[in-house]
């Protein structure tokens, strides 16, 4: 459940903040695009590695990430 939560936060700030490209006040950066690629390709190589842990071992996983991100959110 949480995390279909802040999938759905996710999915809005981001329209949000991708509604339109095209307008003039459209900042670009290059680093952020660099640095999305890089995370997609560890997310890709974390998935595959994931699934070759037992259920036990994903859960353990999952219960350390899902206390991280609401750490990182309690701090701001």
């Amino acid at each position: 459940m949480e995390n279909e939560v802040w999938s759905e936060i996710s999915a809005f700030l981001n329209n949000l903040r991708c509604g339109d490209v095209s307008r003039k006040s459209y900042l670009h950066f290059p680093e952020l695009e660099e640095a999305e690629k890089i995370r997609k390709v560890k997310k890709a190589n974390f998935e595959t590695e994931m699934r070759k842990l037992n259920a036990e071992q994903r859960q353990q996983i999952e219960n350390y990430l899902e206390a991280v991100e609401y750490r990182l959110f309690a701090d701001k």
